[in-house]
């Protein structure tokens, strides 16, 4: 096996033995050899990486005898130039037979990585399999960077996720018609003027007089029934709101979330329209009519009292629709903002990482591979969350032609 040299890196090597020429045994160990074998032109010729043979740089430091026919001699660094075989040829027939040693010169990173402790040098091209974009230093900081210089960082390259998302929230893009869609819905939601009408009516009710219509009554009595229902009721429209500052708006997800909103908003307050209000003109029978034809409905105990508390309950869908009438594209728009700007993302848990992630779960991916610790074998690559544990691994490969990565799998 040939010794490793440093590239252009001065070295003292053993060289020999040198044996008699006439029976191939008998050591040389005279003080001629030295002369011979630092001779500025028929000395120590060396082959640089299969190149043609020529005498070792001059000026040389004087060689020694050290035992048993070897001799101590020194290479510069012009001799250890050429990464690559190095071959060191001595020939003189009159006195010994020829000595050849061969070495192998190694770049100084590869070197001291095997010999010493430096860190080899990775390529993330062959990594990630094609160029990698710039990275700070032109290395993988050990320290995590601040939000400036992510995003300066993510500005230098063209379609970058930053683009994207100026793109989605400018005039026509994805985010900003999902918040077109929004404002539009809350738009349609009846003003405070429509549920003032409707009280009215009621209260017409309680001192107006004249025939009964319990058909109509039947279906005010599925309106109110319908506040209170689990799945469409205020309930399921407030749990719906409240919901929106945590859904993941990815792609074009965002039309089916404005459709299904859409749909849920329609179904609890589609009943408080204008052919509502229609029916509510219709009764003129009187509050003691009223009252005998709630009890044929619902049984006993309907009063007046009843239809106060119905009442009370409107007040408060009044109050609760006002709150949501005023929410403008702004302040929907703020919020994203602030999602993006100020809310934290939590590092991702060891598993196989999705073929289609979401932004967020991609976005940490790619930053914990260049925050946190990575580790490259001959056979693996490995990342790790912030407290040590390997995450997520690559199988590598490499035949001497072809080099391969496997897919990520999980680093359990």
């Amino acid at each position: 096996m040939s010794q490793f040299l440093k590239q252009s890196t001065a070295a003292t090597i053993m060289f020999g033995p040198f044996v008699d020429k006439t029976d191939g045994v008998t050591l040389e160990v005279g003080a001629g050899i030295i002369t011979s074998i630092d001779h500025a032109t028929t000395g120590i010729f060396l082959s640089k990486n299969g190149g043609a043979a020529a005498i070792r740089h001059q000026n040389v430091t004087a060689s020694a005898l050290d035992a048993y026919g070897m001799f101590k001699v020194t290479l510069d660094t012009t001799d250890t130039n050429t990464v690559g075989t190095l071959d060191v040829l001595m020939a003189e027939a009159a006195t010994f037979l020829p000595v050849h040693k061969a070495f192998m010169v190694l770049p100084a990173n590869v070197y001291d990585s095997l010999m010493g402790t430096d860190l080899l040098d990775i390529s993330l091209a062959q990594w990630l399999g094609v160029a990698p974009l710039a990275l700070s230093s032109q290395k993988v900081q050990t320290t995590a960077p601040t939000v400036t210089e992510i995003q300066a960082e993510m500005e230098e390259n063209g379609a970058s996720i930053l683009d994207t998302l100026r793109d989605d929230l400018a005039d026509g893009g994805r985010l900003d018609l999902l918040i077109d869609a929004i404002k539009a819905v809350t738009d349609a939601i009846p003003d405070a003027g429509a549920l003032t009408d409707l009280l009215a009516d009621i209260a017409s009710i309680l001192t107006d007089t004249g025939t009964t219509l319990p058909g109509t009554l039947t279906t005010i009595t599925n309106y109110v029934d319908l506040i209170d229902d689990v799945t469409n009721g205020l309930a399921a429209i407030k749990a719906e709101v409240e919901g929106i500052g945590g859904v993941a708006m990815r792609g074009t997800d965002s039309a089916a979330l404005a459709s299904a909103w859409t749909a849920a908003l329609a179904t609890a307050l589609g009943n408080y329209t204008a052919a509502r209000a229609g029916y509510l003109d219709n009764l003129s029978a009187g509050a003691a009519a009223l009252e005998a034809t709630l009890t044929a409905i619902k049984g006993a105990g309907w009063t007046t009292e009843t239809l106060k508390s119905i009442q009370d309950l409107i007040d408060a869908l009044s109050a609760f629709v006002e709150g949501m009438h005023d929410l403008s594209a702004a302040e929907v728009n703020a919020e994203v903002v602030d999602a993006l700007g100020t809310d934290t993302i939590a590092e991702l848990a060891q598993g196989i990482p999705a073929a289609t992630p979401t932004i967020k779960t991609a976005i940490m991916l790619l930053y914990m591979a260049l925050r946190n610790q990575l580790t490259v074998t001959s056979s693996e690559l490995g990342i790790y969350n912030d407290a040590g544990t390997k995450i997520a691994k690559k199988a590598l490969g490499d035949d001497g032609s072809v080099y391969t990565e496997g897919e990520m799998a999980s680093g359990a």
